[in-house]
């Protein structure tokens, strides 16, 4: 039976013993596909923890107007898409769903209030997060319960604030963020949802100097580091794992000699919080066409990436002890 312990728990600590085998991933963005490949991913890979590192929640709301004639009509990613009948509404749900929206279907008249009223996006929008994140919690619980294995949830940049007590407090599925936890085999995981600044603005996006103080903050906590696990969300600067096109201005993409230009957007205060307590593993994600592997000094750092609008999982499956990682292996399904 794996357990979690909070670092403030009175109960006397453990030495670490044992292999422990771990499932990550992060950046489904919405995609109700890659949530349940996640969840069943613990029996499928024999995972004792399954970590979901960050921007959980979906990019917007796609609206899908029933018409006068009984059929439906939706635009997705610009495209218009017509549904004749029930089934072909589903699957237009379920595309939806795959990149990363929320579908709400109205009435013409619906659609015109909601258009003109910003409130109104905003608090659609809002629910469908709310509702999606607690269905998914409770699925969790339910498939998980009587395993041992837990659930260890964290939000990233792109995920409100509102989510967070949405996304569990019990025994199998537990929101990390901003926590050290210790695992059973005496492990310690480190999890930090926040950001350093993007063109996107998003939610949880903070000052390198903010980043280093909450890092140092939680990395006090840590009485292992060389075998503790750092689940940030945001990958260390110029580490190989936070690689993206550069943008102009508009946002497009720069290219220079008809080559695209590429630039290191990670974190320094992550890499610094890294170079500094030499944990055994640090997971992240953010950067989701960055897949790969770093070393900063003894700790090996990892970025599964993410497909989520495919509906294709990207993982990361680690068989770690306290000396070392024994092995980790890239999944996608």
């Amino acid at each position: 039976m794996i357990s979690l312990r909070s670092r403030s728990s009175a109960a006397p600590k453990k030495q670490p013993t044992g292999r422990l085998r771990v499932f990550y991933c992060g950046d489904i963005h919405g995609s109700d596909v890659c949530f349940r490949k996640f969840v069943n991913a613990g029996a499928h890979y024999e995972a004792d923890v399954l970590v979901l590192g960050g921007d959980i929640t979906g990019k917007g709301l796609v609206p899908i107007v029933r018409l006068d004639d009984g059929t439906w009509r939706g635009y997705l990613h610009g495209q218009p898409r017509s549904c004749a009948n029930g089934e072909e509404l589903e699957a237009l749900r379920l595309a939806v769903s795959r990149a990363g929206f929320y579908a709400v279907e109205v009435t013409a008249d619906e659609l015109a209030r909601l258009e003109q009223s910003a409130d109104g996006q905003s608090d659609a929008f809002r629910t469908a997060m709310i509702e999606q994140v607690s269905a998914w919690t409770a699925l969790a619980s339910e498939r998980l319960a009587g395993t041992g294995r837990l659930c260890l949830v964290m939000p990233g940049n792109d995920d409100e604030y509102f989510i967070d007590d949405y996304l569990g407090d019990g025994e199998t599925v537990q929101n990390v963020d901003g926590k050290v936890v210790e695992l059973q085999n005496g492990i310690e995981l480190v999890s930090l949802a926040w950001s350093n600044a993007t063109p996107w603005n998003s939610a949880r996006e903070f000052s390198e100097e903010k980043i280093a103080e909450r890092l140092g903050e939680l990395s006090s906590q840590v009485e292992r580091p060389q075998s503790a696990i750092f689940n940030v969300h945001v990958p260390p600067f110029a580490s190989g794992i936070d690689t993206v096109q550069k943008l102009d201005d508009q946002f497009r993409p720069v290219v220079e000699n008809g080559m695209p230009v590429e630039i290191p957007v990670g974190s320094t205060a992550v890499r610094e919080a890294i170079e500094h307590a030499q944990p055994r593993l640090g997971l992240h994600g953010h950067i989701h066409e960055s897949k790969g592997e770093a070393r900063i000094g003894k700790t090996l750092c990892i970025n599964p990436g993410s497909d989520y609008a495919s509906g294709r999982l990207h993982g990361v499956l680690v068989d770690i002890s306290p000396e070392r990682v024994e092995r980790h292996i890239y999944t996608e399904g």
